[in-house]
């Protein structure tokens, strides 16, 4: 139902006219819809449930590094964590102030990059909302800090205060570190360096799917890339094919916006940015977690360059490239329901069309549509999902 009210908005964009106050005054009334959505949510998300877990093993009296240790996570988020057990705050507390964190940060980035129109829902509700802010919180908390406050900061030239909430957010997810590859771009004189090492990078990246680089790569014992790589090569054929489909569609779209001389240092920029997280996720396509968790933290650049751009081509063209966007989100909202219906262990009977949305008001129901393991349940709940 969310879907198709943000479907049924997002084609007035550019089906019918209305002034710019009217299109800001539907975008804040569905941010607020989808707001009140995440911040009241339990059990949503592959993750929900695990990052309980890791939340409820800080102390409550204080803070204790030595507990960091026995825990997954970055320190940083450990200490967030930590904060908000001493002051007594329970999880979904704890949720509803970094769902909050996320949507105000979206916000911000719509705004000040003039883009807060309803259709730019639809291009971020599949994976962004319902991926990242509904169930990756660290990550998803990443890329609301890039979108929302590291963007405006580097386009203000504020390139120290650039770094240090850079340092801060890779504490939180350490992929974080990815967004300082954004303050070379600037010395960048021509775009076609960067699109020529986007396919170099591609090509790379089938190499390192070779045994005998791959064990090469391996033997520099960096951990966190040795994690994913001696599981093998893992490529995914779906999402690599996406990121080229998009990376197409964006050039496009580039080229079309410097043909009619309407090219803005900005939009420059934010395509030097989403060709670097493209370079980023071809050089490891061949390690899928990899290639996923680097790049997507600056990916969704796209949602500027794709309603910019839009803007720019002709009506007719506007119209049709509208149109096919919101079948092809649709398609990638489907896969992605069926991927989380899949990883959260719902019951059979559970599909996209009965897929129930559950909240802090009515808890013991995530326990009827989805297996929870026994080791991330509290003690009143182990005895609610044995009855279930």
């Amino acid at each position: 139902m969310v879907w198709i009210v943000l479907c049924v908005f997002g084609l007035g964009d550019f089906f019918f006219k209305a002034s710019y106050k009217t299109k800001r005054v539907e975008f804040i009334c569905l941010v607020v819809f989808l707001s009140i959505i995440l911040v009241f949510r339990f059990g949503q998300g592959q993750d929900y449930f695990s990052y309980r877990y890791i939340y409820n093993q800080m102390p409550q009296n204080g803070f204790d590094f030595s507990v960091y240790k026995t825990v997954h996570g970055e320190i940083g988020y450990l200490i967030l964590c930590n904060f908000f057990r001493c002051l007594h705050i329970p999880f979904e507390g704890f949720i509803a102030c970094t769902a909050l964190f996320e949507m105000v940060c979206f916000y911000r980035f719509c705004t000040t990059f003039q883009i807060d129109t309803p259709f730019i829902l639809v291009l971020a509700y599949p994976t962004l909302y319902m991926t990242y802010f509904m169930s990756i919180i660290r990550q998803g908390i990443a890329i609301a800090v890039f979108l929302g406050i590291l963007l405006p900061l580097y386009f203000n030239r504020r390139f120290k205060h650039y770094i240090i909430v850079t340092i801060l957010c890779a504490s939180i997810h350490s992929a974080a570190l990815m967004f300082l590859l954004v303050l070379f771009l600037d010395k960048v004189k021509r775009v076609s360096f960067v699109q020529c090492g986007c396919f170099l990078s591609w090509v790379a990246g089938i190499v390192l799917t070779i045994p005998t680089v791959r064990r090469v790569l391996m033997s520099f014992g960096i951990d966190g890339i040795n994690y994913y790589m001696k599981a093998g090569t893992s490529i995914s054929i779906i999402a690599a094919c996406e990121r080229i489909f998009f990376l197409g569609i964006v050039t496009w779209l580039y080229l079309t916006t410097e043909k009619k001389k309407m090219m803005t240092l900005t939009y420059q920029m934010m395509y030097l940015t989403y060709l670097t997280s493209i370079a980023i996720y071809g050089f490891f396509v061949g390690y899928s977690n990899i290639a996923s968790r680097l790049s997507s933290v600056m990916r969704f650049v796209e949602l500027f360059l794709l309603i910019d751009g839009i803007k720019k081509i002709k009506f007719g063209n506007r119209q049709l490239l509208v149109c096919f966007f919101m079948m092809l989100e649709s398609v990638m909202f489907v896969k992605n329901m069926n991927s989380y219906i899949q990883q959260g262990e719902y019951h059979n009977k559970e599909s996209i069309s009965s897929y129930e949305y559950v909240s802090i008001f009515n808890e013991k129901k995530i326990f009827s549509i989805r297996n929870v393991e026994e080791k991330f349940l509290l003690p009143d709940e182990i005895d609610k999902n044995h009855q279930i």
